[in-house]
């Protein structure tokens, strides 16, 4: 390995003459940071004052600047000194659009930054534009902003002005032939850069993001930062790099901007390398996508949804592999426990596994699959509120000096409101949020929160609510003073904010990891109502999967305002329309909206696409006003509601068939226990009554029988019969217990016989796993051989193709150099026969070549001749030998052609 390599490199040995026609250069970082680096510091001088470093494998071979792919190994890059990369490989293909995922605060932001500041190496021929910030805010227009970051192209226009002057002016000269031949590759060059339709391009692309024709012409510190890092992206897009870094690209973009975006870059055919958090406009964009997982870059073919597919699959036969040799080792293991000390042949054979495992070990063994730790994000439910919840009453707004946002618009909001808010960018989606908040006040109107109601709001500048010198944990502790350490540590940590980074300075944390922040924040303050503006902006996938999981099982209400069409589906009823001053709802799915979205840029030209979706057939977005939340001001008797002081009867309830089954259950129940209470009422009148008096004094006792023998009898009788039953019952107790035995030994028996049929079931069910796992190993080997050899196929073709084009061009190089040289030939012989020479100059000239001869330096013998020949120039003389030189020789091939 070896460090970064010096930013300033030596420069090549070279001329005065060849350093000042050296075409302008392409290999210089691109990027909208750029002039805010001194001159003096490179962009890797920079990172590694900032503490990012870069070191990797040395390639012995010398990189050609022509190499349009980059391929890089053992790369390692730390950060302060704790490496976010480590001995990995970056492999990036011309021709391929990468999507770059992993957690926030692996290092992807920097990661893109070492790449555009060449810290490692990169062919010269690949230049690089990364966007990373805004344009400043300067008397630019848009227009004029996006053309000028064409430095190549201005270069090359000037270059090719300056030598159209030298071919001109020194017409039939050695430099004129030299300035002819740059002259045919600057205007190549031109031709690749397509110089003569730049305007349109530039118009074109800041079309497609949204910019009108008036925009276009406003000058750029007229903008807001969103609108200007609009003009950034255009400005990215129409340089056409080679390797174009994107981080983040549809922030502060609305979801037409998105839809033109995610076209313009499917058809990308140069190196793009992007991160994203929006699956579907990755899965539209990407060909490969690259995993940032473990400090190591897992490449894989496909778009998001492939991936995903992919590395489950990968996932679950690697957890098979693994089980299989944790079996393998411990039969093996146990086989070398139990015989390794028995007789000679089964110690032999415990020998030959113990080499086996052995061997195994040595080999390497698959590693346990271990799944990343998933998140938990959970927004506590608030207490019930009544109805309604939030009210907008004929709100009217806009701001000072600037046309009307909104005029008369009413709705409500209750604890049941899922919401989504879209709409063009300036619509005033993230104004509605503040007007409904009370961050803004209507200029007519009014809002009417209740009375007890609690909003938390995540806003695009979330780092304007957090004190970034302070750790997240200590930023809890000062907000809620009542809040144990311990306490703050589990809340942080539901969102993904654990470890080390609870304690870390809020400053040095990614963007992302500060989002997570922010929405713990919202979940502590147990709002009734989540406004989000945004809040996908920063966050990754699973972040985004489990924000959207969180809102799913909130109890109270949510408005979104998002470009991610994805989070859009999976929380969102209703989609509600900013535009045009009002607020309507539209009917139908998100994916839907988008459709239409696609299908009207198709009709305005903006993108292509399939020529029967741009006729007047096109069915318009459908919408609908919405219905505001009616204001009760008190409760009637039996249900009805007292609306504008008119009683109105509450409607009846239809009830469902499980409420009626229910009902006529607890009816039954109610009619036992009455029934039952009645038998007990009566039960404790019998025995309340009073018992008849004793016999007397002067009554006459009941009369005893006076058969005594007669009762013996009986009494005996009745012994004989309960003994008898006795013994009788015994008897069948036995009975019964000897049945239950053999019952029970012929449930045992039949049980071992089901265990013993089970095991074999499952031997076999074993086998036959095994069997298919072989099978589909196999398959998927064949398939994966078979994909390689047909990529490896199209990789000969592409390659062949493009060697059939050099040689295209390079023969018409040669002939325009061949049609130049002629006509310089002609141009310096009409010159030669236009110059008059005397008899006497002619012997001098003679004379002068050979006392002169061309041991002398060229330059000096040529200065001796002209002087010695007088009233000639070097130029004319040099120019004069050379046709007669030519004369001479095409004389004697005619001669000899002759003979």
């Amino acid at each position: 390995k070896i460090g970064m390599p010096p930013t300033r490199r030596k420069p090549d040995k070279q001329t005065k003459k060849q350093k000042e026609k050296e075409p302008a250069t392409t290999n210089s970082v691109l990027s909208t940071t750029d002039s805010k680096v001194d001159s003096t510091e490179s962009y890797a001088d920079k990172l590694r004052r900032e503490g990012i470093v870069a070191t990797y494998a040395l390639n012995s071979k010398a990189i050609h600047r022509n190499v349009r792919d980059i391929s890089v190994t053992n790369l390692t890059v730390t950060f302060h000194g704790t490496p976010i990369i480590e001995e990995a490989d970056l492999f990036l293909n011309y021709g391929n659009r990468y999507g770059y995922i992993g957690r926030n605060g692996c290092g992807k932001s920097t990661f893109m930054k070492v790449i555009a500041a060449r810290c490692f190496p990169i062919p010269d021929g690949i230049d690089i534009f990364h966007l990373s910030e805004e344009i400043e805010a300067t008397d630019m227009t848009a227009k004029e902003a996006v053309m000028s970051v064409d430095v190549e192209r201005a270069k090359l226009e000037a270059e090719a002005e300056e030598l159209n002057e030298i071919v001109s002016g020194q017409e039939g000269s050695e430099s004129a032939e030299e300035a002819m031949e740059r002259l045919t590759q600057v205007y190549e060059r031109l031709e690749q850069l397509d110089a003569a339709t730049a305007e349109t391009r530039a118009s074109k692309i800041l079309a497609g993001l949204g910019f009108t024709k008036e925009k276009q012409n406003k000058k750029t510190r007229e903008f807001s930062g969103g609108w200007r890092m609009r003009i950034a992206l255009a400005r990215a897009l129409f340089i056409q790099p080679t390797l174009l870094l994107l981080d983040e690209p549809t922030n502060h973009l609305d979801m037409d901007a998105v839809v033109w975006l995610e076209d313009y870059l499917s058809k990308w055919d140069k190196i793009l390398f992007m991160v994203s958090h929006s699956q579907d406009f990755m899965n539209n964009v990407c060909t490969h996508i690259v995993h940032h997982t473990k400090k190591k870059l897992v490449y894989y073919s496909g778009n998001y949804d492939q991936f995903v597919k992919t590395r489950e699959e990968k996932e679950e036969e690697a957890e098979k592999r693994y089980k299989a040799e944790q079996d393998q080792i411990k039969h093996m293991k146990d086989y070398v426990a139990k015989f390794g000390q028995g007789n000679a042949k089964m110690a032999r054979q415990a020998q030959s596994k113990e080499k086996t495992l052995e061997k195994m070990l040595r080999g390497g063994l698959t590693e346990k699959v271990e799944h990343e730790k998933a998140l938990d994000f959970k927004f506590p439910d608030p207490p019930k509120l009544a109805p309604p919840v939030l009210q907008c009453n004929d709100i009217t707004f806009g701001y000072p000096g600037c046309e009307v946002l909104y005029s008369g618009v009413d709705f409500g909001v209750d604890l049941d409101s899922r919401v989504a808010l879209v709409g063009p960018n300036g619509a005033g989606k993230s104004t509605l949020l503040k007007l409904m908040t009370g961050e803004l006040l209507p200029v007519t109107g009014s809002v009417r929160p209740h009375a007890h109601l609690r909003i938390s709001k995540f806003t695009q500048h979330f780092l304007d609510v957090l004190d970034l010198s302070l750790s997240p944990l200590d930023y809890f502790l000062a907000l809620w003073a009542d809040l144990t350490r311990e306490e703050g540590r589990k809340f942080l940590g539901r969102f993904g904010i654990s470890g080390s980074v609870q304690t870390q300075v809020m400053g040095q944390l990614s963007d992302g990891q500060k989002s997570r922040v922010v929405l713990a924040k919202m979940a502590k303050e147990c709002p009734h109502l989540l406004f989000l503006d945004e809040p996908t902006n920063h966050l990754d996938m699973e972040s985004i999967d489990s924000l959207a999981k969180a809102i799913n099982s909130f109890s109270g209400g949510m408005v979104l305002v998002s470009h991610d069409m994805r989070l859009i589906s999976q929380v969102a009823r209703e989609i509600w329309l900013c535009d045009k001053r009002t607020v309507t709802k539209y009917v139908g799915e998100i994916s839907d909206f988008k459709i239409q979205l696609r299908r009207q840029m198709q009709k305005d030209n903006l993108i292509e696409g399939d020529s029967s979706l741009k006729d007047s057939s096109v069915k318009e977005i459908t919408l609908v006003p919405l219905a505001p939340k009616k204001a009760y001001s008190a409760a009637a008797p039996g249900g009805a509601q007292i609306v504008n002081n008119i009683v109105v009867a509450a409607a009846p309830k239809v009830m469902t068939e499980d409420e009626k089954i229910m009902q006529a259950r607890l009816e039954l129940s109610e009619l036992a226990i009455a029934k039952q209470r009645a038998r007990q009422a009566k039960a404790a009148a019998t025995t309340s009554e009073t018992p008849p008096p004793p016999p007397g004094i002067g009554q006459q006792p009941v009369e005893e029988n006076e058969d005594g023998a007669e009762d013996g009898n009986a009494a005996k009788a009745e012994e004989k019969a309960l003994a008898k039953a006795k013994r009788k019952a015994e008897k069948e107790a036995i009975q019964l217990q000897e049945k239950r035995e053999e019952e029970e030994r012929v449930r045992r028996r039949e049980e071992k016989l089901k265990e013993q049929e089970e095991a074999l079931k499952l031997k076999e069910q074993k086998r036959i796993e095994y069997e298919e796992f072989l099978v589909q190993k196999a398959a998927k080997e064949a398939k994966k051989k078979a994909e390689e050899e047909a990529e490896a196929a199209l990789q000969a073709e592409a390659a062949a193709k493009r060697r059939a084009e050099r040689e295209e061009r390079k023969k018409e190089k040669m002939l325009q150099k061949q049609a130049a040289q002629e006509a310089a030939r002609l141009a310096a012989e009409q010159a030669v026969l236009s110059d008059l020479w005397t008899q006497d100059q002619q012997l001098r000239f003679e004379s002068a070549l050979l006392t002169f001869t061309s041991d002398l330096v060229k330059r000096e013998r040529w200065v001796k001749v002209a002087a010695a020949v007088g009233g000639k120039s070097v130029n004319q003389c040099l120019a004069r030998y050379k046709y007669i030189k030519q004369f001479v020789k095409e004389k004697i091939h005619i001669e000899l052609s002759n003979v």
